[in-house]
């Protein structure tokens, strides 16, 4: 009888630890999870970037970038979890980015123009339901790129360099 119980107190402590050992809980499958796709759209913006090196010595490089992001109505984060795993695995380290010169006694604007796919959806995990929207960066573009000068107080004594060349 004393072997009984040891074998069942055993074979208690494997299952508690083989459960145990779970503790990516939040991404496991379950069948009655639903992530469904609403919409799939791509998108542009722009953006302005505005760069002075009036009194730099040597060309600086600004690097405007974006990268994948979720949002979720709520806040759990296993549940955000579980949707980047089951739907954007391979976009979640997507990145796109652009770098924009400005030449020594120089001041820059330029204009990028941004491209990304939009996703919307809903989802119902955990007993929990709501929607969600993904940004993935697709390209930038430079669509235009003005030097706009340096006045007398603030330009250094180096030449202003015209872009394009």
């Amino acid at each position: 009888m004393k072997q009984k119980k040891w074998v069942a107190f055993i074979l208690l402590i494997s299952i508690l630890f083989i459960n145990g050992c779970d503790l990516d809980v939040g991404v496991n499958y379950n069948p009655a999870d639903e992530i469904t796709l609403i919409s799939s759209t791509t998108m542009t913006s722009t953006q302005e970037v505005s760069i002075q090196n009036c009194a730099g010595i040597s060309t600086i490089v600004e690097r405007a970038e974006r990268q994948f992001s979720i949002t979720i109505s709520g806040k759990s984060e296993i549940i955000k979890t579980k949707i980047i795993a089951q739907n954007y695995s391979a976009d979640q380290n997507q990145i796109s980015y652009i770098d924009i010169p400005a030449f020594p006694g120089d001041n820059i604007e330029a204009e990028i123009v941004w491209y990304e796919r939009v996703e919307t959806g809903s989802y119902s995990i955990n007993g929990k339901t709501g929607s969600f929207v993904a940004r993935i960066p697709i390209k930038a573009e430079l669509v235009s790129m003005y030097s706009l000068g340096c006045s007398e107080s603030n330009s250094s004594n180096y030449p202003q360099f015209p872009w394009p060349p």
